[in-house]
């Protein structure tokens, strides 16, 4: 008995939930193999669940994550077609919509057995206007989520269903808004800055999930790879970063979390 964890992960949140299935199905006797997608995916294997995790962006499911499992779904070889679990980290506590995933999957032969949404923390806060989560609420909300994956994974190995539905409307909503800032990331990306205080430490080129940072001369640049998951920014150990001229706030609750990405 085999499960298979793929999640991309910015801060670290998606990270976490992935270690907490992980933990619960291994618990249960079943052997994890578990990588990010700055790892690549699965070439092959005989498992019996592939559970993926993902941060929402903008509302949705990122769009360039869903692309790449798109693509790798192309080629991965399987001896069998293993039952799929989604889940989405944000720090609302909307519903999100699963449904173009879950379309995704079923066209080319899987099952999707389960798809929730976990709150933890606010890891976006490059705009003054962002609210940070308290300690006190980020602590509720990830002992909320350490008790909630061991009965999402008993409930699935009982043959139990759910697939979480956002609002129509909002859901249709959050799709076009994630197209329509794709269409313009590139232009999203330019208010970012990186400070003279900067050490050149290299941690922002080195964590970079999507390797958008490049070293051009004795500068940091971003380039239009970056899809603003602000790993770099909470990851700088001297808080060398700012967006539109804001000092970009830094969310440090789960970088132990992106450590043990690269450890992996």
């Amino acid at each position: 008995m085999n499960v298979q964890i793929h999640y991309f992960t910015g801060t670290g949140n998606t990270k976490f939930v992935a270690g907490l299935f992980a933990e619960a199905f291994s618990q249960k006797g079943y052997g994890i193999q578990e990588k990010s997608m700055e790892e690549g995916f699965f070439s092959d294997g005989v498992f019996d669940y592939l559970i993926l995790g993902f941060p929402k962006f903008y509302g949705y499911v990122p769009l360039f994550y869903m692309d790449f499992i798109q693509e790798q779904l192309k080629s991965f070889q399987q001896n069998q077609k293993p039952k799929v679990v989604l889940f989405c980290t944000q720090a609302a506590t909307a519903q999100t919509s699963f449904q173009k995933f879950v379309e995704l999957f079923e066209e080319n032969g899987y099952e999707v057995v389960w798809a929730e949404t976990f709150s933890l923390g606010n890891n976006y806060m490059i705009k003054e206007r962002s609210k940070e989560t308290s300690e006190s609420e980020l602590a509720v909300r990830i002992e909320a989520a350490k008790k909630r994956v061991p009965i999402i994974v008993e409930k699935i190995l009982s043959q139990i269903t759910y697939l979480e539905e956002a609002d129509p409307q909002k859901a249709l909503k959050a799709i076009r808004g994630s197209n329509q800032i794709e269409e313009i990331r590139h232009q999203l990306i330019k208010p970012f800055r990186i400070l003279p205080k900067c050490t050149n430490c290299m941690d922002c080129v080195r964590y970079c999930p999507v390797h958008a940072l490049k070293v051009q001369g004795d500068r940091i640049v971003f380039t239009e790879d970056c899809v603003m998951c602000v790993r770099c920014v909470s990851i700088c150990p001297v808080q060398a970063f700012s967006y539109d001229g804001v000092l970009a706030r830094q969310y440090t609750a789960m970088l132990d979390q992106i450590v043990r990405v690269k450890e992996i």
